[in-house]
Parts: structure tokens; C-alpha cells; sequence
């Protein structure tokens, strides 16, 4: 645990190196050794407390910050909390398996979709899910999954850790820190009762954080599924968002972890372009296998547009000729003139 924590503080202090020469970061630095062995006495005992959050607040949002070297303690304890996670959260929920996790549900769905045995989606998203987190239900959570009183003591203190703000400490009974090491396995944890009962039914359900997508076979299984989905948000004190949630047809336009799943069109309707299998040539060529993969090349031009432009030029000498390198001659009155080269263009176009 002492070389993981050595690691983890050299990765953080590259990053702050540069600040002020009074930061914390400094002052951990000299005192490496010292104060990460006594932290790590303090997991071994049980008797870890982290320091208070604190709080930020931006035009758009508001940050819930971890003390330096909190973030390196929780994440030691997330690394021997590890083991457990096949044993205590759903195989359906996947934000556990890090940015690969992304990647899996969505080779699942394609899969899925591709058997067409599923016509009616529910594609779901919790509202500001983080923060509507019942600290007195996930620490019920915590109790019936984790026998150890040490990492129940310990969990405890990290749920229940008060925040300092610019008007004084709070201690919310909702919330968890959405950058702390350990916030996924919560978020896991308190939405597992309905990932569980959605898992036990023959419908298609994955779930990543707060976003949901449930596929099914019939709308009275859709109806079904949406009663027990509404009813076990109810109990965890949650609620959806209006805007983000949206429940109907497969054939019609959804998206899910950041993929747009377009709706169903012709063959010949090109308003949306594919993506090209060959991406090496759609980089070094220019783009020319993506156009070539979206639709047929259409000629910009008519051949009344090449005349208007070359038209001019036939004014000043009926025998013009294009510069030495090329033989090919463009004006009226020579074999191969004007028209011959104005049709020519337009096929190789």
C-alpha cells in the first residue's frame, strides 16, 4: 500500500508542481514518508477520518472538493475494496468497469438491436442523481453488504464527511462527492435494488451512473417495467429527468452514453451520413472515403456553367492552346475542343 501511495501522490504533484510555493502540495511532498505511513495505519485500524470537503461554487455548478490526501487513502481503500465488486453490485451496471464500460454497453445494445426482438425502449435519465443521494439509505446499503465493522466505520465517515463552505460547515443528509474515489461504487450500490428487479425480468436493461436504458418486447411488459421503475425511485428518494428520458419505439431517434441511434430511414436517404469502416483513408485521403461512403459524387456544375466561363476565352484566338505540358487543346475550332473537354471534365468529376 506504501508504493501504491508513493505513485498515486508523484502522479498529483506533476500536475501541481507549478503553484504557489505555500500550497499544500509542497508542504506533503517533504513529508512524504511520515504522514502516508500514519495514514495507512489509520486504514489497517479502521479508524480512517477523512478531512471536510470543501465547497466551490461556479456560474454553472458547485464542487465538492477532497483534501489531497484523501484522495490517495480512498483510493488504496477502493483498490482492497475491489474483490467484493462481482459479489455486491449488478453485472448490468458498468460504469464499475471504468471508460471500458462504455465501450461494453454499447457493443451489448448494438448486439441487442440487431436481433430486432425488442421494439419498445426506455431510455432513462436520473435527475442530478449525485446529489439526491439518501445518506440514511445508502448507509442501510453499506450495513447489509459489508460485514467488516472497520470499512463499515470507515464508509460511514466518508458519507457523512461535513462540508466547508465560504458561510460556515454544513452536514447534508443528501449528496456524495461526484469526484471521490469511491463515489462510483455508492452510486452502484444505492441504485442496485432496481437493477436487481429489472435484471430478474426478460427485458434488456443496462444501466452506466444515472443513465438507464430498458429494452422490451411488448408495450404491456414497457408498461410493467415503467411502474417498477417509477416505484423503486420513489423508495430511494429519486426522481427523472424530463428532458433527458424518453420512452417509445426502437425505430424512432434515441441516444445513450453519447451514441445517437438514428431512426429508421431508406436505404437511398442520405441526410445522415455513416460512418466509414476505412479510417485511415478518410484521414490521409483527404476525406475521399467519406464522401464516397455517404452518397454518390454530384457533379457541382452543369455543362452551361463550364461554357459560360470558358466562352471568354474563345474571343481571343481560335487556335488557343492550355500551357506546353499539357496536349489537350480547348477552344472552338480545334480537334478536341470545347465541348469535348467540357464533357470530359463532367465525367471524371
Amino acid at each position: 500500500m506504501s508504493t501504491r501511495g508513493k505513485a498515486l501522490f508523484t502522479s498529483i504533484y506533476r500536475q501541481k508542481q507549478h503553484l504557489n510555493h505555500n500550497h499544500d502540495i509542497h508542504f506533503l511532498a517533504r513529508d512524504l514518508d511520515s504522514w502516508l505511513l500514519e495514514a495507512i495505519c489509520t486504514l489497517v485500524r479502521g479508524t480512517y477520518n477523512p478531512h471536510h470537503l470543501k465547497r466551490y461554487y461556479f456560474k454553472d455548478e458547485r464542487v465538492d472538493q477532497l483534501h489531497l490526501t484523501d484522495r490517495i487513502l480512498q483510493h488504496l481503500l477502493l483498490k482492497q475494496l475491489k474483490p467484493t465488486f462481482p459479489y455486491i453490485t449488478n453485472p448490468n451496471c458498468l460504469h464499475l468497469h471504468g471508460p471500458n464500460g462504455v465501450k461494453l454497453a454499447t457493443s451489448r445494445l448494438q448486439e441487442v438491436l440487431k436481433s430486432k426482438q425488442y421494439p419498445f425502449v426506455m431510455r432513462l435519465d436520473i435527475k442530478s442523481y449525485y446529489k439526491s443521494i439518501s445518506h440514511c439509505l445508502l448507509l442501510k446499503d453499506i450495513e447489509h453488504y459489508f460485514d467488516d465493522p472497520k470499512v463499515q466505520f470507515m464508509l460511514t465517515n466518508i458519507i457523512k464527511n461535513p462540508i466547508d463552505t465560504p458561510w460556515g460547515t454544513i452536514n447534508p443528509d443528501n449528496g456524495i462527492s461526484l469526484r471521490g474515489p469511491l463515489s462510483q461504487l455508492f452510486s452502484a450500490l444505492y441504485l442496485k435494488p432496481l437493477d436487481d428487479a429489472l435484471t430478474q425480468t426478460e427485458v434488456f436493461y443496462l444501466r452506466y451512473q444515472d443513465d438507464l436504458i430498458v429494452l422490451c418486447k411488448s408495450k404491456r411488459q414497457l408498461n410493467r417495467c415503467k411502474q417498477k421503475v417509477m416505484g423503486i425511485l420513489k423508495e430511494r428518494k429519486l426522481s427523472l429527468s424530463r428532458k433527458k428520458s424518453r420512452i417509445g419505439l426502437v425505430s424512432r431517434e434515441y441516444h445513450f452514453l453519447g451514441v445517437n441511434y438514428l431512426e429508421t430511414q431508406p436505404q437511398d436517404n442520405t441526410r445522415n451520413a455513416c460512418a466509414s469502416d476505412n479510417c485511415s483513408n478518410t484521414i490521409y485521403s483527404g476525406g475521399s472515403a467519406y464522401r464516397t461512403h455517404q452518397c454518390p459524387a454530384q457533379p457541382p456544375h452543369t455543362l452551361e456553367h463550364f461554357e459560360k466561363h470558358v466562352r471568354p476565352l474563345s474571343q481571343w484566338s481560335p487556335m488557343g492552346l492550355l500551357p506546353k505540358r499539357s496536349k489537350t487543346t480547348c477552344l472552338d475550332g480545334v480537334p478536341g475542343g470545347q465541348k469535348q473537354m467540357l464533357n470530359g471534365l463532367i465525367s471524371s468529376y
